[in-house]
């Protein structure tokens, strides 16, 4: 039986996301770094923001945990290319339902070598999109968000989440 959502953030866009859940499931919330009483073996749904290489933390909570679902919170919005790819990295069982949810970009948030990247990355991503006109939905987004800033985090986007966590509760 799923006991909790647990999560890492560094933004707060995956928190927002464990938040939302909790509200929607019942289970409690925990960042991965204070869950409680961590027993080995509990049954968890996991949630973790896209790094460079994968979901931040996933390798220590299915070290910890009994994962039933991994959800990844990327800036993009979600395709069938990234969640094979962070399956076939993190060597996630095909039975594991794999979710993907868009979060956003909050360059003050970032620290380290993730904000030098995401630095990078928003001035690259600017010029680009400038000489492409006119803008998809989901480029005038990331145009934003690379701008300014921005958040696609929204309750709606868990609707498949919620409906496979009632399958099988």
């Amino acid at each position: 039986m799923i006991s909790a959502i647990v999560y890492t953030s560094e933004t707060g866009f995956t928190r927002q996301y464990a938040a939302m859940l909790s509200e929607e499931t019942g289970l409690p919330a925990y960042s991965l770094d204070r869950v409680p009483e961590p027993r080995g073996g509990r049954e968890i749904i996991y949630m973790g923001w896209l790094a460079a290489r994968g979901i931040a933390g996933y390798p220590a909570a299915a070290a910890r945990y009994k994962v039933r679902c991994v959800c990844q919170v990327g800036l993009d919005a979600p395709t069938a290319h990234s969640l094979e790819r962070t399956r076939k990295w993190h060597n996630i069982d095909p039975e594991i339902p794999l979710f993907a949810l868009q979060g956003g970009l909050d360059i003050n948030k970032l620290h380290g070598a993730y904000r030098l990247m995401m630095q990078a990355w928003r001035k690259k991503t600017i010029a680009q999109l400038e000489k492409e006109k006119p803008l998809d939905e989901q480029q005038r987004f990331l145009y934003n968000a690379a701008r300014f800033g921005a958040s696609c985090v929204k309750r709606d986007n868990l609707q498949d989440i919620i409906a496979w966590y009632h399958t099988v509760e």
